[in-house]
């Protein structure tokens, strides 16, 4: 797996992604269990979720490049202008949540 952060990394252009380009949001972190309950306002039983999770933004060319980035939501108005930004307009995004 880190292998292939490093191979994703060493890629700084700002040249849009572009053929077929797959893009996903996750929610990166612990289990609630394994944290302390007082920094989180939880209801009693809720043991996983989003809640003190970052939200990442993954986009992946097929064989080719590769990009993430934190983003604030995982909403689809903060998503959207991202993926804009990040992919070209001829290309086919792939995904399974957002439609632009």
């Amino acid at each position: 797996m880190l292998h292939r952060i490093r191979v994703a990394m060493r890629d700084r252009s700002s040249e849009p992604l572009n053929g077929n380009v797959e893009v996903d949001e996750t929610f990166v972190g612990g289990k609630l269990r394994f944290k302390r309950r007082s920094h989180y306002h939880v209801k009693s039983g809720l043991k996983s979720g989003n809640i003190g999770k970052t939200p990442v933004l993954g986009m992946i060319e097929r064989k080719g490049r590769v990009r993430a980035e934190v983003v604030p939501s995982a909403s689809k108005d903060t998503l959207v202008p991202k993926v804009l930004a990040s992919v070209d307009p001829s290309a086919h995004a792939i995904t399974t949540r957002m439609s632009a």
